[in-house]
Formats: structure tokens, C-alpha cells, sequence
């Protein structure tokens, strides 16, 4: 079985800009600022320089959250969109 980071974090990106356009519109989600997660989803993965040996992933729009910090997880799935100071300078 292959590891295949960037498949499956353009794979959350696309479930989670999915869930944008139904809570907030499609009219939301075909906003100009939004054409960088769109183009990333599909497939215009930049990957970082990593030592030889690492696995380059492209993280700019899917993180792994790192411990659960304050939230509370279930057995479900779930989707947590977040704006970062960051994201919005690029927008």
C-alpha cells in the first residue's frame, strides 16, 4: 500500500470546501479568494523542500490537527474550517 499524503489531504480539502459552498452558498465558495483551495484541489499540489528521505506534503490548506486540543471528537467524522491570519493575507 502506497502512503499518499497529498491525495488524501486534497481529498479532505475538497469534503471540507464541499461543506462551505452547502452552509454558505455557492455564491461563497465562487469568490475570487477562494481560487487557490479550488486550483489545490484539483491538483495543483506545490510541494516543500524536505531532507532526502522525508515525505514532501503540501500543507497549506489541510493540517493534521495535533492532539485533540479543545475539542471533542466522536467516532463520526466532522469538518472544521478555519481562517488563519495567514490564509487571509493571501486572499
Amino acid at each position: 500500500m502506497l502512503l499518499r499524503p497529498n491525495d488524501e489531504f486534497r481529498a479532505v480539502a475538497k469534503i471540507a470546501f464541499e461543506t462551505l459552498a452547502l452552509l454558505r452558498g455557492p455564491h461563497t465558495a465562487l469568490e475570487a479568494h477562494f481560487d487557490p483551495i479550488r486550483e489545490y484541489i484539483r491538483g495543483d499540489v506545490q510541494l516543500p523542500p524536505v531532507p532526502e528521505g522525508e515525505l514532501s506534503v503540501d500543507t497549506r490548506f489541510v493540517q493534521r490537527l495535533e492532539g485533540e486540543g479543545h475539542m471533542q471528537f466522536t467516532e463520526q467524522h466532522a469538518v472544521l474550517i478555519t481562517s488563519t491570519a495567514q490564509a487571509r493575507s493571501r486572499m
